[in-house]
């Protein structure tokens, strides 16, 4: 993921987190009790997602030619390569249809966790492309 995107990817989760964390519990007792501590973990995430960006423009890292120790260059295997599309529109399901749930039953909270799970689809995009081009190509 370029940095830039990065950094809206980590804007994005701090606003969400904020919002969550601002925002009333979902339940006064049980474990919707928890969603304001929820929140202040995604806005930990976001900055370390902005930080880490940032980090990544001002020192951006080297490549000596060699892979890195942990790819092997093979192509992904069919599990993942169905997997992964259909995790992504999971996700993206679930963001719409928390994000409808959530302006449809006036709690907002429930709203900008569907939007954290969206910007997930959204960051995970890349990704994704590169993956249905390689098994493409491979054909």
């Amino acid at each position: 993921m370029p940095w830039g995107a990065q950094a809206v990817f980590g804007v994005v989760w701090t606003v969400c987190g904020v919002a969550i964390g601002l925002g009333p519990p979902l339940s006064e007792t049980g474990r919707g009790a928890s969603s304001p501590a929820v929140g202040w973990a995604l806005v930990a995430f976001g900055v370390y997602q902005i930080v880490a960006a940032f980090r990544r423009s001002a020192d951006p890292p080297t490549g000596d030619g060699r892979p890195p120790r942990h790819a092997s260059g093979r192509a992904p295997d069919r599990r993942t390569a169905i997997g992964m599309p259909l995790a992504a529109v999971g996700c993206g399901l679930a963001g719409a249809g928390g994000i409808w749930w959530g302006l449809a039953s006036g709690r907002l909270t429930i709203m900008w966790f569907g939007v954290a799970m969206l910007s997930v689809v959204a960051a995970a995009y890349p990704a994704l492309i590169d993956l249905v081009r390689s098994r493409r190509r491979r054909r």
